[in-house]
């Protein structure tokens, strides 16, 4: 049996070692810095899809009168305006926002001494595409009691 001659490994040269780890380093770098710019960018293109916290007055609009109401004569409507919980007008936008015009002048006249810069401008929130909206019920077992 002839003892086979093997090669020992030969260790690379110092130079092409820190070469390669010198490229590595700054891939990982360029790679992390991409990453953190589209990170950061990506929150400016964002949309937000809910609202966290309403005010206390609002107009809920849905196109096609997709609002169901409890009225007879109006079972169904575009808008809800919304005052401190409670449903203080059902319509159209315009009369919605008529009903919010006279109470904000109503209620400018009787404690803001007609001031009109004192007059509060009523947010309105679009329903998403499709959305159906049912007010109260949430709440619809109390009724029932109370019935």
């Amino acid at each position: 049996m002839s003892a086979a001659k093997t090669a020992a490994p030969q260790p690379r040269s110092t130079a092409n070692a820190s070469q390669s780890g010198g490229r590595q380093v700054v891939w990982t770098l360029v790679a992390s810095a991409v990453a953190g710019l589209t990170a950061y960018y990506s929150t400016f293109s964002r949309q937000a899809t809910s609202v966290s916290t309403l005010p206390g007055s609002y107009a809920l609009c849905a196109d096609g009168q997709r609002i169901y109401t409890v009225d007879s004569e109006r079972p169904t409507v575009d808008c809800i305006l919304i005052e401190k919980q409670n449903i203080a007008a059902t319509g159209t936008l315009a009369e919605v926002q008529a009903f919010w015009d006279d109470y904000q002048n109503e209620l400018i006249r009787k404690f803001y001494g007609n001031e009109p810069s004192a007059k509060k401008p009523l947010p309105v929130y679009n329903a998403p595409a499709n959305a159906i909206i049912v007010p109260g019920l949430a709440g619809a077992h109390r009724d029932a009691i109370r019935a």
